[in-house]
Order: structure tokens, then C-alpha cells, then sequence
């Protein structure tokens, strides 16, 4: 799980802030970072990232605001997936769901780390085992596939996930690093090393995806989400401008509560969606639009 790099880095931190550090990435893709030790000494670390993985995520939206996500590891990639990072709206009740087909029951699988911030809640989906034992986590290894559910309350939205590799834990390096210690054997003040071995350390696959995101169900706030898909490559600007009058005309029948003409508005956009092409929208925004239009229209049925 990431807490093993969580307690690793600040302890690498402590070594590599004696000195400058050289870092070169080989054929494999890992980083050789070249510094000098607490003894003066030239050492060289291997940083091996956690992005040698080739994933797919398919979403799959559900009424009662079910979102299903199947993630699946290509038989290219060279680690198993581990952990899968997105932010979503701190929601005040959240319901979660797995399911693991390929391990059983009895297996270990995967669970949900949570982590409040400014944007929002960070969920993780994430093998879970214990640090002391020897045996790997369980991960969605090359050429598998699993899923993971979650319920949430709120309009679907574009989101980036990040998909990290397993790396094993570096017993080694914990070791080393855990000898940087002043006279009285207290652990030596680091300060901020160069921010490229963060950079190193987060490397990660990202991925779209449709992620619980409106907390508002109303058009405005699909209108306003639907302003940022051409820059994720989502939608075109010419999709933006056939769709505007057709979400307002949705719009002012939810304003006013008329039921029927926003069932017609419904599916006159529903009706438009399948003459456009994939060039001017993405099935993953399609996707979204027929799911957050239709939640709309039934909160006042």
C-alpha cells in the first residue's frame, strides 16, 4: 500500500539532502539518483516508478447514482496495479462496494483509504495488506481485470484518476536511511530536497474517468461542467454550441416544473446525442450527459 512509501520517502529524504543528486533513467525506466552518503561516501539509489502499468477503466453508471468501475492491466504491463488515487466532493454519506470476481471470497482484495483535503475527498482504491509480511499485496496483475463500486448522490463529472504500480518494499534502503542519526541518535533534520524526486515518487499512469463529481443536480452545474470538456479532449467547441440551446430549453421545463416538456427536452437531447460522432464527443461524455440529464429530470417526477 502507499504508506510504505509514505514512511520510505522522508527516511530517503534524510540520505540524498546531504548532497545534490544526479539522477539518470535507464532502459527499464528507473531512476539511478547518485548522491553522497552520511559517511561521505559515493552510494547510488534505484528508484524503480510505479507507471509500468497499462490500465483501462471502464465506467459504467447505474440508476440510484451507482458508479461501477472495471479496471483492467494489460498483458504488456510490467507491474500489477495497486492503487487507483481520484478526488471527489466531500459528500456527508458515501457507500462503497467491491467485487473481485477473479480472487473468491476467502482471498484478499481491495478496500477504500480516504483522505480529506481542500479539493475534496481523495479516495484510493487500494490493495490492502499488512507492511511486515512477505508475500505481495494482491493487485490486478498483467492480463486481469477486476471491479469496484461506489454510491454516491451526485451528478457524474470528468475526472482523472491516477493508477499506480506495485513496487515491493525496500527493506534495504529503510535500513540505510534509518542510520542518518545526530549524537544523541536522534533522526538528522532534512530539508526540502530538489523537487524532482516528488515528481519521481508520484509518477503514475492517469486515466479519465466519470467519478461522482455535481453535488448540484440541475442544469447550470452540467452546463458549467460541460465548459471543461474540450480541454480534456472530451467533446469539441461545435458540440458545446449545439448543445447549449438544447440544455436550456431542458432547463427552463425544470425551472417551471413542467414535467412533460422536460421529459420531451429528455429525449429530444437523448435523440441528438446519437447523430453526433465521436469526433465531437467522447462515448465517456455521452455517457455522463444521458446519465446526469436523466437523474435531473427525475428529481422532480
Amino acid at each position: 500500500m502507499t504508506i510504505c512509501y509514505r514512511v520510505l520517502l522522508p527516511l530517503l529524504l534524510a540520505v540524498f539532502a546531504r548532497s545534490a543528486v544526479a539522477a539518470t533513467i535507464d532502459e527499464q525506466g528507473n531512476y539511478h539518483l547518485s548522491y553522497i552518503d552520511a559517511g561521505g561516501r559515493p552510494a547510488e539509489y534505484i528508484f524503480v516508478p510505479r507507471n509500468k502499468v497499462v490500465p483501462s477503466i471502464q465506467t459504467v453508471l447505474s440508476d440510484g447514482f451507482e458508479y461501477t468501475y472495471k479496471v483492467s492491466n494489460a498483458v504488456s504491463a510490467r507491474q500489477g496495479i495497486s492503487i487507483i488515487s481520484f478526488i471527489v466532493p466531500s459528500p456527508a454519506g458515501i457507500v462503497f462496494g467491491r467485487t473481485n470476481p477473479m480472487f473468491g471470497e476467502a482471498a484478499p482484495g481491495f478496500g477504500f483509504r480516504f483522505a480529506n483535503n481542500s479539493e475534496g475527498l481523495a479516495i484510493d482504491f487500494s490493495s490492502i495488506y499488512p507492511v511486515d509480511v512477505a508475500a505481495p499485496p494482491v493487485t490486478i496483475r498483467p492480463g486481469q481485470t477486476s471491479s469496484f463500486k461506489i454510491t454516491v448522490p451526485y451528478l457524474a463529472g470528468i475526472v482523472e484518476a491516477k493508477v499506480f504500480g506495485y513496487v515491493p518494499f525496500d527493506r534495504c534502503a529503510l535500513e540505510a536511511c534509518s542510520a542518518v542519526l545526530d549524537d544523541q541518535g536522534n533522526e538528522i533534520e532534512y530539508p526540502d530536497l530538489d523537487a524532482q524526486l516528488y515528481e519521481y515518487y508520484d509518477l503514475n499512469v492517469p486515466v479519465l474517468i466519470a467519478a461522482p463529481l455535481l453535488t448540484g443536480k440541475t442544469v447550470a452545474t452540467i452546463k458549467s461542467e460541460l465548459s471543461r470538456w474540450p480541454d480534456l479532449g472530451q467533446c469539441s467547441p461545435s458540440f458545446i454550441v449545439q448543445a447549449t440551446s438544447r440544455l436550456d430549453a431542458l432547463a427552463s421545463a425544470v425551472n417551471f416544473n413542467n414535467k412533460a416538456s422536460a421529459n420531451a427536452s429528455l429525449e429530444e437531447f437523448n435523440a441528438f446525442l446519437t447523430t453526433v460522432s465521436q469526433a465531437d464527443l467522447s462515448p465517456l461524455g455521452a455517457q455522463i450527459l444521458r446519465f446526469d440529464l436523466a437523474a435531473v429530470v427525475r428529481a422532480f417526477e
